[in-house]
């Protein structure tokens, strides 16, 4: 009986992983689309140089709201996932921080940050900074729903926000207006993602316990603060290749390299999806010691799914890129250098499923200390690598840098995994 019963949860955790993967897969690739489709507009309509701006902008601000976010949305995955009655007090606790937070990190970009980068960028970054506090509220709802596993209502309101804002973008842009305008339409549509975000809790009965009290905050950002130091350097290793080509090669050389890597990151949405699928389930299977035979069953499988799609869009992504940048960006970008870019990216597909499932691995058994010193060393190693080497030779380096650190943190994580499942033997060695 006991057997069949394992059966039956182990059928059941695939298929909600499998229908949340397809799910999160099909919405998430949407909003890509329409990125890709605003990005296509202004490449035609203000060139490389007003994309990078553009690029800059929304990179820039990602930084700050991956800052202002403490860990805490990570964090938070986690324990929504364990204990489903322990919303109210957790976003009661969260959000208020999340809000000061981010309003201090909108100034410091609307100020500081959008000084160093020159009176060109600098309208651009302080715009961008509007939509920091709207953020902040939208991503203490959509954790809530990724751990419930409502995948659906998450991703289509992410969305329907890529959505707006790139529609937005597009009219202006057609209207005769440049990249700033388009900019405007970030805050503007993060705004209303903000009020559905309060609508839902409202809905779903959800009265957070609104809390600043010292000692509670004190342990909450204790908590989050391995997810804090994992967070920030994912996002500056994802952005630092940019911010240093827009600094000293200028925008036209940069928008060439960030032309490519958006459709990069458009490449990495079935592996993402599958990734944010799987967490949830890997975090609810690590809670107790008797389910940890079935959180390594699907950890095997999700790697053996990962590997495989991630290496057929690589090699798809080989043949396809001309096509794919002269559908994108027009037949004058074929005279850049993103074709050759784009394909030196997608060797980095297989490296980067690989380390991203080892990392989920290691958060839900507890050692996302592990994870924030792997990514610190790979950030550093991106910074200086890219320091040195992009100034003299571009958006060339900048891709070689990038295959070098995926590999170094492919080899990293799964090195600390090893260990992770080596401490696990015993465990499982008592429940045979």
């Amino acid at each position: 009986m006991n057997g069949v019963r394992a059966l039956l949860a182990a059928r059941g955790g695939a298929v909600r992983i499998g229908r949340n993967a397809v799910s999160l897969g099909i919405l998430q690739v949407g909003g890509s689309l329409a990125t890709m489709a605003l990005a296509a507009v202004l490449t035609r309509r203000v060139g490389f140089g007003g994309l990078n701006r553009t690029l800059l902008a929304l990179s820039a601000e990602a930084i700050a709201a991956a800052v202002a976010d403490l860990g805490l949305s990570t964090y938070l995955m986690r324990e929504f996932a364990r204990d489903a009655n322990a919303a109210e007090r957790l976003i009661g606790l969260a959000l208020p921080v999340k809000l000061l937070t981010s309003l201090a990190a909108a100034t410091v970009l609307a100020t500081l940050v959008g000084a160093i980068f020159g009176p060109q960028r600098w309208p651009m970054l302080a715009l961008a900074a509007l939509a920091l506090p709207f953020e902040a509220a939208i991503a203490v709802t959509i954790v809530w729903l990724k751990a419930r596993q409502e995948m659906h209502v998450s991703s289509a309101a992410q969305l329907a926000l890529r959505w707006l804002f790139a529609a937005g973008g597009i009219v202006l842009l057609l209207l005769g207006l440049d990249e700033r305008a388009v900019i405007a339409t970030w805050p503007a549509a993060n705004l209303l993602g903000a009020l559905w975000a309060w609508r839902v809790l409202v809905r779903r009965g959800i009265k957070p316990q609104w809390s600043l009290a010292t000692g509670a905050v004190s342990q909450l950002l204790r908590s989050a603060t391995p997810f804090a130091v994992t967070s920030v350097a994912a996002m500056l290793y994802r952005r630092l290749d940019l911010l240093v080509l827009s600094l000293f090669r200028g925008d036209a050389e940069a928008g060439a390299y960030g032309a490519a890597y958006r459709m990069y990151e458009l490449l990495t949405l079935p592996t993402v999806a599958l990734l944010d699928a799987l967490f949830p389930e890997l975090a609810r299977r690590a809670v107790a010691d008797a389910s940890r035979a079935a959180l390594l069953s699907a950890y095997r499988l999700g790697r053996r799914v990962l590997l495989s799609l991630a290496g057929a869009i690589s090699l798809a992504t080989l043949v396809l890129a001309p096509t794919a940048v002269r559908i994108v960006y027009g037949a004058g970008a074929l005279a850049s250098d993103s074709v050759a870019l784009l394909r030196l990216l997608a060797l980095a597909l297989p490296l980067a499923a690989g380390y991203l499932l080892a990392g989920h691995l290691l958060i839900v058994l507890n050692r996302q200390r592990r994870v924030s010193h792997a990514m610190v060393v790979a950030t550093m190693g991106s910074g200086v690598f890219n320091l040195l080497l992009v100034p003299r030779f571009g958006h060339w380096a900048a891709v070689a840098v990038s295959l070098l650190c995926e590999l170094l943190l492919l080899l990293l994580l799964r090195w600390m995994v090893r260990q992770a499942l080596a401490d696990l033997s015993p465990t499982l060695e008592s429940q045979r």
